[in-house]
């Protein structure tokens, strides 16, 4: 549902400059109107032609355990809104959450907490578009996996939680219809420790090509990093076969030393890519795969970093990762849908079947859960990290309820 704001002015002499109609014959300068004299105030001079919103309620109700102990839950909702006015539009997303049981280094307690989790404000023309603010950076054509990306990456604990914005400003300069430039700045209060950088993007015979590169401030201890990313979409078409659509992402970091410690020699260069295809069977069937690897994983799993998993520092522990996804509609408004993951090293998966419910126009109920299956020495079984003092849950089991209302 879309609600609209009218203009007060009704007569073209009463719109501002920039919605003054053009002339009709060509060659001819644009007749700038002048403001009304009225002394009222107008809300097409602030506005343009009308101000409009669109809104999103989700909400999410989580709960955890593992087999050695009940983990508590997690409750979340989220408020999205959207408004848009002429060359302006402005994004607002207010999480609200709370736990009881679900602190994993104290076990127990309850809390309730809100973020604002996105707000921006973009500005528009036909070829150029800036946008400020809390924002969600969102560049590679992974389903799951965006290693051409530096801030879209699954959170393999919680594959339900939101991606956190931003603090950003974007500048997007559209090169044609498909095409075009941008310019990231993602700034820190030392400016040296930001993260700055560009994209190129353009179509060619049918694929969506992109090149990025971006100077990382923070990457690690002492330490900043050029990266590098590429990716590529399409879809394979063979005379009148609409085949898969196929994607490719790769993205390499080249650290170096900002504060080089005595003695410590070069840090060294690491690569991840990803490739996948989504194919449409039926109008009721659809599937989608996609292949990870990341060559600073590590091969076997007395060699697994827990504590970057913890910390936030690495999103999965291992070297390759398969990753599957189906939908299938049951009935015209019950869909079953099905994703796993597997590590390829050490044969952990995780397996999240769920059933959605079309409830009416745009309002949808999700019932499903995420499993992390496997023996304990591996990634997705292992089932709690000791460190020494206390002990936290690698991958507990969940089970969720979501409902998601757009208007």
């Amino acid at each position: 549902m879309v609600f609209a704001v009218p203009v007060l002015a009704t007569d073209e002499e009463d719109l501002p400059p920039i919605f003054a109609e053009e002339p009709e014959e060509d060659g001819d300068e644009p007749v700038l109107v002048s403001e009304p004299d009225t002394g009222g105030f107008d809300l097409a001079e602030l506005f343009g032609e009308g101000l409009t919103f669109i809104g999103r309620l989700d909400i999410w109700a989580r709960y955890y355990h593992t087999e050695d102990r009940e983990f508590g839950n997690y409750d979340e909702a989220r408020f999205e809104l959207t408004s848009r006015s002429g060359p302006t539009k402005v994004d607002l997303l207010v999480i609200l959450y709370g736990w009881a049981g679900y602190d994993a280094l104290f076990s127990g307690g309850e809390e309730f907490d809100w973020r604002l989790d996105r707000a921006n404000v973009s500005w528009f023309t036909d070829w150029l578009e800036l946008r400020l603010g809390r924002q969600k950076l969102v560049f590679g054509p992974g389903y799951i996996f965006n290693p051409s990306d530096l801030y879209v990456q699954p959170n393999m604990m919680d594959p339900t939680q939101e991606q956190p914005g931003q603090d950003a400003l974007l500048t997007t300069f559209y090169i044609g219809r498909l095409s075009g430039a941008q310019l990231v700045a993602v700034p820190s209060r030392v400016v040296a420790d930001g993260d700055y950088g560009t994209r190129l993007y353009v179509n060619l015979a049918g694929f969506d090509l992109a090149a990025a590169y971006y100077h990382r401030g923070g990457y690690a201890a002492n330490q900043r990093a050029h990266f590098l990313g590429l990716s590529a979409t399409g879809e394979i078409i063979i005379g009148d076969w609409d085949g898969p659509g196929i994607w490719a992402e790769a993205g390499m970091d080249l650290p170096y030393w900002s504060d080089r410690p005595e003695g410590a020699g070069d840090p060294e260069s690491t690569w991840r890519a990803s490739a996948g295809l989504s194919y449409t069977f039926t109008e009721d069937f659809s599937v989608l795969a996609e292949y990870f690897h990341d060559d600073a994983g590590a091969r076997d799993f007395p060699d697994y970093d827990w504590a970057s998993l913890l910390t936030g520092g690495r999103f999965v522990l291992g070297r390759d990762y398969l990753f599957a996804n189906l939908e299938y509609d049951l009935a015209s408004l019950i869909t079953l849908t099905g994703m796993g993951l597997v590590n390829l090293g050490d044969g952990s998966l995780v397996a999240g079947p769920g059933l959605r419910f079309n409830l009416s126009d745009n309002v949808y109920l999700t019932l499903g859960g995420f499993l992390f299956l496997g023996d304990d020495e591996s990634e997705f079984g292992h089932g709690e990290i000791d460190f020494g003092m206390y002990s936290v849950p690698a991958f507990p089991h969940m089970a969720y309820a979501r409902f998601d209302a757009a208007f």
